[in-house]
């Protein structure tokens, strides 16, 4: 018999995870009347206390509180093996080259932030692809502002850098070679990127695609093109099209034409709350400071995409008990049980993730867990077991 222990922060990221399912026709698994619990936790009588614990007993009629500690691999129980991947994810950038982007060292800083993210190896599994605005014609003069190059929304839909799989120096290259042109067209910018985000989105169901706008002011150079404009824009594809809009305002913050603090607006629109506020010279700071602030601000936009895994399919001609799921990390022959948590109260356990019809359609790891799994960087390997009945904790 092992001896189960949750250590947080004690955990190193995981190169692989597992799925060990145990199947059956009709109801399947060991005798559980229900096949899954769903989202309104009442589906065919099954109800879950406070604490999270899924009541419902086996065929053996042991509760699902009681679940041994030595559940794993070679359990009676848990009898097939299927590799089970994170959800996918993508970032659709849209970076601010406008002309005042040159002061105060803000470009640079910026583009050196944005060097490190690409080829960060933290970001793995992870996808990504660059646009610039104002987009300029090739080889055309980046002091004369052409409204009607800048203000169509179609010059923005194909970025400079396609959608690539993080890390990557591809960006690198592409970010040096950029130059500033006068012009801010925030609206048509954020309007062609949707559009390339929803082809990402439609090209891959069930991704995670997120939306970020860097930008140092307020909109200029196009006709409906102000702050609320670009509200409207980022609440479309947030509640329409289910891709939320994440803001990065680059200072100075006392300029109040520079609309730092009105981006609040567009990231609110967005799902997003309110914009990451980068600092600049003239607010306290420098180039260092401009440069780890917005670095840290995309690394928090990444800390969103959470960590989120598949349910793979069972085996042809058998049924998954989503009531019988148990997760489990492994790491230099040491297992460990994460508990179940219904609505990640606790942040040490896994939760699901619901689809069309209250069916489990992903298992997801609450913040606490996700936070660790990311922040390590030791092989290990994340164990899903289907078959045994549900723990909401390790027995002792």
């Amino acid at each position: 018999m092992h001896t189960w222990r949750w250590v947080l922060g004690g955990w190193a990221r995981a190169s692989l995870v597992s799925v060990f399912v145990a199947c059956g026709s009709g109801n399947g698994g060991n005798g559980v009347g229900a096949t899954f619990p769903d989202a309104s936790d009442t589906k065919d009588g099954t109800v879950r206390s406070d604490s999270g614990v899924l009541h419902q007993s086996d065929a053996s009629g042991r509760g699902t509180d009681a679940v041994s500690a030595d559940v794993g691999a070679d359990s009676a129980c848990a009898v097939t093996k299927t590799p089970a991947t994170l959800v996918p994810a993508y970032l659709v950038f849209v970076m601010d080259r406008s002309d005042s982007m040159k002061q105060f060292g803000k470009f640079p800083a910026c583009s050196a932030a944005l060097d490190q993210f690409f080829a960060d190896p933290s970001t793995t599994g992870i996808s990504a692809s660059l646009t610039f605005m104002p987009y300029v014609k090739p080889d055309a003069d980046t002091q004369v502002v052409n409204s009607a190059v800048q203000c169509s929304a179609a010059n923005y839909v194909t970025p400079e850098v396609p959608m690539t799989a993080l890390p990557s120096t591809a960006f690198k290259p592409v970010i040096a070679a950029e130059t500033l042109a006068l012009g801010t067209p925030t609206t048509p910018a954020l309007e062609g990127a949707l559009e390339y985000a929803k082809g990402i989105k439609s090209m891959h169901p069930g991704s995670k695609v997120l939306l970020v706008l860097a930008t140092d002011g307020y909109p200029a150079g196009c006709t409906n093109n102000t702050v609320l404009d670009v509200a409207d824009a980022a609440s479309i594809a947030d509640t329409i099209d289910g891709i939320p809009v994440y803001v990065l305002g680059v200072g100075p913050k006392s300029q109040d034409d520079a609309g730092i603090e009105k981006l609040n607006t567009v990231a609110a629109a967005g799902g997003t709350d309110a914009a990451f506020f980068i600092p600049t010279e003239t607010d306290g700071g420098d180039a260092s400071v401009t440069e780890n602030a917005f670095l840290a601000a995309v690394h928090q936009i990444q800390g969103q995409l959470g960590c989120d895994y598949a349910i793979p399919a069972p085996p042809s001609g058998q049924t998954l008990n989503y009531m019988e799921v148990n997760v489990v990390y492994t790491s230099g022959g040491t297992d460990m049980m994460i508990p179940y948590s219904k609505d990640c109260s606790n942040t040490a356990g896994w939760s699901y993730a619901y689809g069309d019809g209250g069916t489990p359609s992903q298992i997801v790891l609450c913040s606490g867990v996700c936070q660790d799994l990311k922040g390590t960087t030791s092989s290990g390997s994340v164990s899903v077991l289907f078959g045994c009945a549900t723990s909401t904790g390790p027995s002792k």
